[in-house]
């Protein structure tokens, strides 16, 4: 009777030891994909939050730069989201454009318009991208960086009256 309970406390041990890698596999896969997925709402959220600041109307409060010329408020915008994962506000990830609506040519890649590039009129669109490489903690499949890309438009307001 005491031999038996030896053979089943070696069997569990065996048992265990022949599931555990595949158990560690499942979590660490799982938690990569919830950092990627994570990683991947950051990048959307900057894009969107920067659409958005670049989209309202009125001025930065100095009564002479429009929101939508405001490039550093932009990407300030981008990066309250985007330093999450160690975005940075340079032009390889953070790309200002322009455009007069769905289907049509881009207006300028410069920011800000106007004195560099097309004057800007009631509806064109603000386009911002925003990229970010992905790179996995666990080296588990020797898996490559994986570049994540957002892009979010807002269309402009310009000389439209706002009243109090």
């Amino acid at each position: 009777m005491k031999n038996d309970r030896r053979k089943g406390k070696a069997q569990s041990i065996v048992e265990f030891a022949l599931v555990l890698p595949v158990l560690l596999l499942v979590m660490f896969l799982i938690i990569e994909f919830g950092r990627l997925l994570f990683f991947y709402a950051v990048v959307t959220t900057s894009a969107r939050e920067a659409a958005r600041y670049g989209g309202a109307a009125g001025d930065i409060g100095l009564g002479e730069i429009d929101k939508y010329r405001d490039c550093d408020g932009i990407r300030s915008a981008a990066l309250r989201m985007g330093n999450l994962i160690g975005m940075q506000a340079v032009d390889s990830d953070i790309t200002i454009r322009y455009d007069e609506g769905p289907g049509s040519s881009e207006l300028g890649a410069t920011c800000p318009p106007g004195g560099y590039g097309p004057e800007l009129e009631l509806g064109d669109r603000l386009v911002i991208t925003t990229t970010a490489t992905f790179e996995p903690i666990v080296p588990l499949f020797n898996m490559p960086a994986l570049g994540v890309e957002a892009a979010a438009r807002h269309t402009i307001l310009v000389d439209v009256e706002m009243k109090p």
